[in-house]
């Protein structure tokens, strides 16, 4: 599952409150003073540091601070340090029961992960993946969305990074113009991210956030 939040960050002479997100993959911050974009394989550590997450670099990089408070940044740190395999991220690793269908294409590696847990239903599902790379297809979700039960979810995956076609914010419209909110996401690989859309709370079975998890 990624983390965001909103935090002081600093980087060499660099500084400034913004947003702190983590992909999977990635750290990402932003604000109105600097960006940073760092990969998982360019650190040498990632550590809680009393009241900081801090991520340190070689090669005479500076390392990058960000103030999240000490309970916070040990969360982080073992967040990144020790991330969940994807099909718990996902939530469908614990419950074998659950209506799962696919919409798009996904590669070989991860359909042989899921097995033949995906069946073909097409009504009252408890979870639907669909991979979509043109944002064209954005105005399919009204009809994918009436395919999950009340208490299913949609995850959306689709490309990650500034030069996607696909854009964030497109995604987020599509998600709240089809009548859903979003409440999960993730990194789905090194290319693809993953949004989890849901019925709002008041068009949920009674008990059913659990599935939600």
């Amino acid at each position: 599952m990624g983390l965001e939040a909103r935090c002081v960050g600093r980087c060499g002479a660099e500084t400034g409150e913004g947003r702190l997100q983590w992909e999977g993959d990635r750290l990402l911050f932003c604000s109105g003073a600097w960006r940073g974009d760092w990969r998982a394989a360019e650190w040498k550590s990632v550590a809680a540091e009393g009241e900081e997450l801090v991520a340190r670099f070689g090669a005479g990089k500076p390392a990058a601070h960000f103030a999240l408070g000490a309970a916070a940044a040990a969360k982080w740190a073992d967040k990144i340090l020790h991330p969940p395999a994807l099909l718990h991220k996902l939530g469908v690793s614990r419950n074998e029961s659950l209506r799962i269908a696919l919409r798009g294409s996904f590669d070989a590696q991860f359909t042989a992960l899921l097995g033949d847990r995906a069946g073909k239903a097409r009504t009252n599902l408890d979870v639907l993946l669909w991979c979509f790379d043109d944002p064209g297809e954005l105005a399919q979700l009204p009809k994918l969305a009436e395919m999950i039960g009340p208490a299913g979810a949609v995850w959306m995956v689709y490309p990650k990074g500034v030069k996607s076609a696909v854009k964030e914010t497109a995604v987020r419209e599509a998600g709240r113009a089809a009548g859903l909110v979003d409440n999960k996401t993730c990194s789905f690989s090194a290319t693809l991210t993953a949004l989890r859309w849901v019925r709002p709370r008041d068009k949920r079975l009674p008990g059913s956030d659990t599935l939600l998890r």
